[in-house]
């Protein structure tokens, strides 16, 4: 088992842009029940995932980031079925809900940084407020413009409190 997974590690290593290549390794993965363990086949999902990325963000023609952008949402509604066919429906609808938000309800103030876009997604998430398919879900963009003016409205009030203990 161990050159078995040595193997293949070298041949995704070196096929590393290959959707199939991945898809099979992935399925060697999920395969193997004597050494299946959940965190290792997301890991991998994920190291799949990232690799596909990298290639697109190297490539320079439209055609070719079309094709790594399928394959990349291919692995994603792979590791999407795979997650709820091994019980974790819930996580596998909120992984949707999740990419669904980040890309498509991305505010266009924080378009061109996804350093700060991964940031404010972060806080929007972990604030349990409606998201897409829930009961008064505003989105991602919606909540960020209300979060933005509340901590604009914060800062103001911070400004005046200190303005009349000063003056």
């Amino acid at each position: 088992p161990d050159k078995v997974q040595y193997l293949w590690e070298a041949v995704v290593s070196k096929h590393s842009s290959k959707l199939a290549i991945w898809r099979a390794f992935l399925n060697h993965k999920k395969a193997h029940f004597k050494s299946f363990q959940m965190a290792s086949i997301r890991a991998a999902y994920l190291t799949a995932i990232k690799s596909l990325r990298q290639w697109r963000d190297k490539t320079g023609t439209a055609r070719d980031v079309l094709e790594f952008e399928g394959s990349i949402l291919a692995l994603l509604e792979d590791f999407c079925e795979f997650e709820r066919q091994a019980g974790y429906q819930e996580r596998a609808f909120a992984l949707v809900q999740a990419l669904v938000e980040y890309n498509c309800f991305c505010p266009a103030a924080l378009a061109q940084d996804e350093e700060a876009a991964r940031k404010h997604f972060e806080i929007f998430w972990d604030g349990e407020v409606p998201r897409l398919g829930e009961a008064a879900a505003a989105g991602f963009d919606a909540w960020f413009l209300a979060y933005r003016q509340q901590q604009e409205m914060q800062q103001l009030q911070q400004m005046q409190q200190q303005q009349r203990a000063g003056g």
